[in-house]
């Protein structure tokens, strides 16, 4: 919902979340904003919001259980979230076990996120897929069980 940059009075705000469910604040990392998102949230509306960057604000209102948005997150752990929910849509999707590629697909992840990653595709293969890993460093095969992998040094 967007409404002009007006002052309007608790009234009138309430008559404008008439039926809504849903209310999202940009900015909600200002004392302002993460006010009016608290008590947004305590009155049973499902709240999210948007700040440049975390603060002591942002993580009450996230420990409250109003969603941090992914762009909060490190590289390493958006890219593991948008690998996770791309295997989840493919496995969704296709009723068959894809060739997977990937091409430097770990570089920005830590160890234990690249672990636990190797693991998941681990899985995959073991229920007939295949998974094609291109990258130039040696971590990411030294990871992989034995007998699990064939490794191909260019």
């Amino acid at each position: 919902m967007s409404t002009p940059n007006t002052h309007f009075g608790a009234a009138e705000i309430g008559r404008l979340l008439d039926g809504a469910k849903s209310v999202y604040f940009i900015g909600v990392g200002g004392i302002h904003m993460s006010s009016l998102a608290h008590i947004t949230h305590v009155r049973g509306y499902n709240v999210g919001g948007y700040d440049r960057a975390a603060s002591a604000l942002t993580r009450r209102l996230e420990g409250e259980g109003i969603p941090r948005p992914i762009s909060h997150f490190s590289a390493g752990c958006r890219d593991a979230a948008h690998l996770s929910l791309r295997l989840a849509l493919l496995e969704q999707v296709s009723g068959e076990r894809l060739p997977l590629f990937f091409d430097e697909a770990f570089s920005r992840l830590d160890d234990r996120r690249t672990e636990r990653l190797l693991r998941l595709l681990e899985r995959y293969a073991e229920g007939g897929g295949q998974c094609l890993l291109f990258t130039c460093h040696s971590r990411e095969g030294s990871m992989l069980s034995d007998g699990q992998a064939i490794r191909v040094q260019l």
